[in-house]
């Protein structure tokens, strides 16, 4: 599992009930941050890798074509080391994150997500949307969420489990 705080504060092995799980989730980091980290992904020789992030790199005003670029530096590392790389399209916030603007930010989202579909086929990687099932196709509905919108309550978690454990299934991990 590798992402930002999202990934960061679930207890993955206790969530799938596995004890194979490496969790390099780091809170605030954004992609650039996570090719820093690949070597220690790589090290533990996993078979599937699911990338999670990007919400960090629009709050900081990363430019899309740089998120992109790195999230397919991200993909073309991992399968350069025989490690199936997982996207994970970024969710919106609830109407209620203080922190910026959230119509503005979920525009931003939604144009950045277009661009990880786009990037998901082009590379004929996997997807995990959370968005269809926790979110109103503006915003994450507030049970989805913490107080601050944009961090996920444990229902979340749970719809994220669904999605990895399907996906592992799949690949017969």
């Amino acid at each position: 599992m590798l992402g930002n705080s999202l990934t960061n504060y679930a207890n993955w092995n206790e969530l799938l009930n596995r004890p194979d799980v490496a969790n390099r989730g780091i809170g605030g980091d954004i992609t650039a941050g996570f090719i820093g980290r690949l070597n220690y992904v790589i090290s533990v020789k996993p078979k599937i890798c699911f990338v999670e992030g990007g919400v960090n790199d629009i709050s900081r005003g990363v430019h899309q074509d740089t998120i992109i670029k790195n999230l397919t530096t991200i993909i073309d590392t991992l399968q350069a080391n025989n490690i199936k790389p997982v996207l994970t399209a970024v969710t919106l916030l609830t109407e209620q994150y203080k922190s910026k603007n959230p119509v503005e930010q979920n525009k931003k989202i939604k144009e950045l997500n277009r661009r990880i579909f786009q990037l998901v086929k082009d590379k004929n990687v996997k997807l995990i949307d959370l968005n269809p099932y926790v979110s109103d196709e503006n915003f994450l509905i507030p049970e989805y969420a913490v107080e601050d919108g944009i961090h996920f309550t444990d229902k979340t978690y749970l719809v994220w489990k669904r999605e990895v454990e399907k996906i592992l299934e799949q690949e017969g991990i």
